[in-house]
């Protein structure tokens, strides 16, 4: 006869616990997953005090603050004072259980908390490590940017301050102290409140800080029970951060947390935490900081309230699986008109789909739809920021891309070739060769940068000499005549080429790349100018990139010979004319020479880099693109002439002829007159 279980009965799994000490109870209990511990204390009372009890031990936070300060007491009050948020991957350790003592701690402080929290940098024994470049010291770095910041950007509250540009962070600036563990924070400063700056990072997997006397994860099933990250842009612009900073640090390591990160998808996912919230629901984790034998993991007061929508609201961003923001706003705004269909397939698909789909359009088509909505001119912007993405072009051939195109704006030195010929033409996979054009000015300073990087020369002379000494001694053995920089008294094909390639190479167990460098005695772009036909034009300069001829080439697929001379010059027969004679034939690109045909939107006439016919593509923001055109507005010095064929200038197998402002037209007016006098001017 069944007899049931008396209430004061003990199962098996309740008697080892209780047998067993606390460290047991720990080792045990991490072997299992949270979804397992979290049902094993709803089974009964005594097993949820076993669960708590575990909970204390694996997530105390003053171990955590212990490690990293001496006095982890004083960080508390400063906390909850200053405002001041932990954030970061030891956090993200922290809850996930792992070992956190190798990573960094990220800090978050407002701008207005500077003065008392240098003072306690220095209490606490920490120096400044490292920063951003040419900053000697923090204080310095935080003064350049409040001199840099407009008073209209010092805002305080994410309501009227909602785009991430506002909400970015400066920094990091890292500082360190000397003790068995290298401890190193990292400092990050806002101009909002800390909080708003967790919420606008890149997905919801890096939404995880301690503030305020408690320890918060905002997404706590999805990142740490279901394994997932879902990207929450509010922007659609491209982050300006290097890849390694807070926003992409979980990606970049999710082969050692296992998370995956989701983008833009029609895919539904369950149990993401959306809809009305606040810091401190149902949906987070809460843990105080202080917890006495009493408390338990509760958290009741309401904190700051956000919204989050799913992509199904149709207010996510172009790569966002998520759109979070303040309460209401976005809400409201999913309630407007509905979508045209070519809308609905674009924000309903993923990102590979609008990649895919826009690479089998023409140019002119994807920039006329563009034209037609801000919300198409969202989606097609991210397109260009993704397909043309210059850092990340010149970011595969050096570990630092700015510094390189700096020190090439620096001496107006060019990125040519075949890579960027394709880069613009998006018909490039996997470069592994770039050519350099500089003048020898940027020599010496090229050079060490290649060094730098881990180039070394390797010509089939390298054994036999020191490329520097060999390119100064055929300076020395050049003509004084010959050593022109100006343009205007150097039309010569002859006197604009180049000395090489000298190829660099740079190997690592995975892949190899190639530089090629190329110096010039006139000006870098005046050697571009000298290709053998307009196809050839397209350049990366002055941290742009540049495509001189684009109508013509990459919307009309045509190609014009522009040679200067009668006699063929060395760049006729180059490597890169020879390349570009197979990739037009392959690509659907006619190169047109000497005919009496006539062709529509050839970009002829008085020119200049940068003018109304150039594609300029920024390696930064938009607002910094336009600050740049007006800049080139007005360089003067970077002008030049296209005439085609009717102006009687151009050579015999030409339809165009490229060279100085009003020159070949002058020359030509001179010639019909027969009297050395132009029309009208008697």
């Amino acid at each position: 006869m069944y007899r049931p279980r008396s209430p004061t009965s003990i199962s098996s799994l309740e008697k080892m616990f209780l047998r067993r000490d606390a460290t047991f109870v720990e080792d045990f209990l991490d072997l299992w997953t949270l979804q397992n511990i979290i049902a094993l204390g709803k089974v009964n009372k005594r097993l949820h005090q076993i669960c708590q009890l575990y909970a204390r031990m694996r997530w105390n936070m003053m171990d955590l603050l212990g490690h990293y300060f001496s006095n982890p007491h004083r960080f508390m009050y400063m906390l909850q004072e200053e405002q001041h948020v932990l954030f970061g991957p030891a956090i993200y350790s922290f809850f996930d259980r792992r070992p956190f003592q190798h990573w960094p701690m990220d800090v978050c402080i407002h701008v207005g908390s500077m003065e008392q929290f240098i003072h306690w940098l220095k209490d606490e024994g920490f120096d400044y490590v490292d920063g951003p470049p040419g900053v000697a010291s923090f204080e310095t770095a935080i003064l350049g940017e409040l001199i840099r910041t407009p008073d209209v950007k010092m805002k305080s509250t994410g309501e009227r301050n909602s785009s991430e540009e506002d909400r970015a962070a400066w920094g990091p600036y890292i500082f360190g102290k000397d003790t068995p563990h290298a401890i190193r924070i990292k400092i990050y400063v806002v101009r909002c409140e800390p909080y708003r700056h967790i919420l606008s990072l890149r997905a919801t997997g890096l939404m995880n800080y301690v503030a305020r006397g408690y320890v918060v994860s905002l997404f706590p099933k999805s990142t740490f029970i279901l394994k997932r990250s879902f990207i929450s842009r509010q922007d659609d612009a491209r982050h300006s951060f290097q890849f390694h900073n807070e926003h992409f640090w979980l990606e970049y390591s999710k082969g050692t947390f296992n998370v995956e990160t989701i983008g833009l998808t029609h895919k539904p996912y369950e149990n993401v935490e959306i809809g009305r919230r606040f810091v401190g629901d149902a949906q987070c984790w809460i843990i105080p900081i202080r917890l006495s034998e009493e408390d338990e993991f509760v958290y009741e007061e309401e904190g700051p309230s956000f919204e989050v929508l799913d992509w199904t609201s149709a207010t996510t961003r172009t790569d966002s699986f998520l759109r979070i923001g303040e309460p209401e706003i976005w809400s409201l705004y999913a309630m407007q008109p509905p979508y045209s269909k070519i809308e609905t397939v674009l924000l309903k698909g993923d990102v590979p789909l609008i990649i895919f789909l826009f690479d089998k359009w023409e140019p002119r088509e994807i920039y006329s739809l563009g034209k037609a909505n801000k919300c198409l001119y969202s989606i097609v912007r991210y397109y260009t920021l993704e397909r043309w993405n210059v850092e990340a072009f010149i970011g595969r051939f050096t570990q630092r891309p700015f510094a390189m195109l700096d020190l090439l704006a620096e001496g107006d030195g060019i990125i040519f070739g075949p890579a960027v010929t394709k880069f613009f033409d998006r018909s490039l996979r996997r470069p592994s060769t770039i050519d350099i054009c500089i003048h020898g000015k940027l020599l010496e300073k090229i050079l060490s940068l290649l060094e730098r990087e881990g180039y070394t020369y390797g010509g089939w002379n390298k054994k036999t000499i020191n490329l520097e000494h060999y390119l100064w001694s055929k300076y020395a053995q050049t003509p004084t005549y010959d050593l022109r920089s100006s343009g205007e008294r150097n039309h010569s094909e002859s006197h604009r080429s180049a000395w090489g390639p000298y190829e660099f190479t740079r190997s690592t167990k995975d892949e190899s790349r190639r530089i090629n460098l190329h110096v010039v005695r006139c000006d870098p772009y005046r050697h571009i100018l000298s290709m053998h036909s307009t196809g050839l034009m397209n350049i990366i300069g002055w941290n742009r990139a540049i495509s001189l001829f684009p109508s013509s080439t990459f919307i009309y697929r045509r190609s014009f010979i522009s040679a200067q001379d009668a006699i063929p010059a060395k760049q006729h027969h180059s490597d890169y004319k020879l390349w570009f004679d197979n990739y037009a034939a392959s690509s659907g690109i006619s190169i047109v020479g000497l005919t009496h045909k006539l062709f529509d939107h050839a970009e002829t006439g008085q020119r200049f880099i940068g003018d109304q016919y150039c594609w300029i593509i920024p390696c930064t923001s938009e607002k910094e693109c336009q600050a740049v055109q007006r800049k080139l507005n007005n360089l003067g010095g970077l002008s030049f002439e296209v005439l085609d064929w009717r102006s009687g200038t151009t050579r015999a197998e030409s339809y165009l002829r490229i060279g100085e402002p009003r020159i070949w037209r002058f020359l030509n007016i001179l010639s019909d007159n027969g009297t050395g006098v132009a029309d009208g001017a008697n």
